[in-house]
C-alpha cells in the first residue's frame, strides 16, 4: 500500500507498506511492514543464503547481465577514486542490494525469483518456509 503522511511543516513524506492479502487467512496476524524493513530482510536472507547454501542461488541471463553492467560502473568509479577494484571483492550480494535499493521493480523481482523458491514473511522476517 501507498501511503501519504502529512506533516506540520513541508511537503507530505511517501510510504510504502506491504502486508499478507489474507486471501487464505482472514485472521492473519502478520503485521504491516515497510519497503525499508523488507528490502533489510531480504538482504539479510541473501546473505545467509549466499553462504549456508550458494546452490540455492540460480543466476539467470537477466541477472548474470546485470551484474555485468554493475561492476563496469563500479570498477569505474573505484578507478576514478585510485581505487585498485581487484582488491574490492564483488559478488551477488552487493548486486542485489544495489537492486533492491535503486533498482526497478521487474529487477528486484529477477533477484527473489533467483533465490530459487519462494519467500516468506513470518514476524516481519524473511523466511523459505511458510509459518504454521
Amino acid at each position: 500500500e501507498d501511503k501519504y503522511r502529512k506533516r506540520r511543516v513541508g511537503d507530505p513524506k511517501y510510504h510504502v507498506y506491504y502486508h499478507c492479502t489474507r486471501r487464505r487467512d482472514p485472521n492473519c496476524p502478520e503485521p504491516y511492514l515497510t519497503e525499508e524493513k523488507l528490502i533489510k530482510e531480504i538482504v539479510r536472507y541473501i546473505n545467509f543464503t549466499s553462504m549456508a547454501h550458494p546452490q540455492m542461488i540460480h543466476y539467470t541471463e537477466k541477472i548474470k547481465f546485470g551484474m555485468e553492467q554493475y561492476q563496469k560502473l563500479r570498477n569505474e568509479i573505484f578507478i576514478q577514486q585510485n581505487i585498485n577494484p581487484d582488491k574490492m571483492p564483488f559478488d551477488f550480494r552487493e548486486y542485489a542490494k544495489y537492486t533492491l535499493t535503486r533498482g526497478t521493480t521487474p529487477d528486484k523481482r529477477e533477484i527473489i525469483n533467483a533465490l530459487g523458491g519462494i519467500v516468506y514473511i513470518h514476524n516481519q522476517m524473511v523466511c523459505s518456509a511458510p509459518s504454521k
